[in-house]
């Protein structure tokens, strides 16, 4: 959105609005008739000018506006910089393109968490594809945009916290690539727990070894895919290797209460079972916001790499090592470009999978 004449009291936003906003947000308070916001007005175009698509919002200001107060503007024009609601930088009265420039960057540098790459992704095309499902059975394709993409991943965040999944927590996913693994590991970055891959072709001892030493508090798996009897290798295994795991939570089971519910056991390594249906989770509320507590630094995700012991070992990766190593990847490997798609072969659970998704 790029603004054109400061928005009235009855047009301009709330500062709630401000807060919801994702993103990055140019606030500008002033009014029509203010000399210095007439003197800034070609500053601010020129720097606006490398960054076509950023949201920018113009606020008349005056005594008792209440937005204006609650940014605590005291001349005009004033300059607010806002990523996520949150305010990264501020400039009064510029007249040089430079300084509004250097603050841009502030906001449109490059992406820190997976979930602020989602979201510059939604501010530019909101209803673009973003994926392409095809069941591995059928052969039927099903196209999920952006928005739809972003409301999945708060309604998993919704149910993940529901589960007591919190800030600091691992959630263990052996799955095979598909769009939950995708779903739930940014409605994990969200409530800033970290995924504990899982590779499918991984038996009872590595697995046995991966949950002893990560210690999730979920496990989520698939009870079948192709020859793959994931519920028979978890039986080989000793439970007290999974003494961390509140319950397992199984896909592809239907939802509770419908036709397509199948049966479930009623544990798996002693743990009780539930049921997460993708597309049948509630709508209409968002996860609790996780505070100040999820930062660039928290952990995303955790890998194994092999080495001169027999057992695998974990590698953790932060939400900011992860966001500016794909965004590095993207532009080397050409998928900014229109048109590109991805066909994701390789598994999610490996690096190299794992790195080419989240590029593209």
């Amino acid at each position: 959105m790029r603004a054109g004449h400061y928005l009235s009291p009855t047009e301009a936003p709330s500062r709630a609005d401000i807060n919801a906003t994702r993103g990055p947000l140019l606030l500008e308070f002033g009014t029509d008739w203010c000399g210095h916001c007439r003197a800034a007005r070609p500053a601010v175009q020129a720097a606006l000018a490398a960054h076509p698509g950023l949201q920018h919002v113009r606020v008349e200001d005056g005594p008792g506006r209440v937005l204006g107060r609650s940014f605590g503007v005291t001349l005009w024009p004033t300059l607010v910089f806002l990523h996520d609601g949150q305010e990264q930088a501020r400039l009064v009265r510029p007249r040089d393109a430079a300084p509004i420039a250097q603050a841009l960057q502030t906001i449109t540098g490059p992406a820190h968490t997976p979930n602020d790459l989602l979201a510059r992704q939604l501010t530019r095309q909101p209803d673009a594809t973003a994926f392409i499902e095809v069941d591995p059975d059928t052969g039927a394709e099903r196209r999920v945009s952006l928005r739809q993409f972003d409301d999945l991943v708060g309604r998993a965040a919704a149910w993940l916290q529901d589960r007591g999944v919190v800030c600091g927590d691992i959630v263990a996913l052996w799955l095979v690539n598909r769009l939950d693994w995708l779903v739930l590991h940014l409605a994990l970055a969200r409530l800033g727990a970290a995924v504990m891959t899982v590779n499918t072709r991984y038996r009872s001892a590595e697995v046995a070894d991966l949950l002893q030493w990560s210690k999730p508090r979920l496990l989520m798996l698939q009870l079948h895919f192709r020859k793959i009897d994931f519920a028979a290798v978890l039986q080989d295994m000793d439970p007290a290797s999974a003494a961390s795991l509140q319950a397992v939570a199984v896909v592809d089971a239907g939802a509770d209460g419908t036709a397509s519910a199948q049966a479930l056991p009623a544990a798996l390594l002693g743990k009780p079972t539930l049921r997460f249906d993708l597309h049948s989770l509630p709508e209409g509320r968002p996860a609790a916001a996780a505070g100040d507590t999820v930062t660039p630094d928290t952990r995303a995700i955790l890998f194994t790499t092999s080495g001169t012991t027999s057992g695998p070992k974990l590698v953790v990766h932060t939400q900011r090592s992860v966001s500016l190593h794909v965004q590095q990847v993207a532009q080397a490997m050409g998928y900014l470009a229109d048109g590109v798609l991805l066909l994701a072969a390789l598994p999610f659970a490996g690096t190299f999978g794992y790195v080419s998704m989240l590029a593209a």
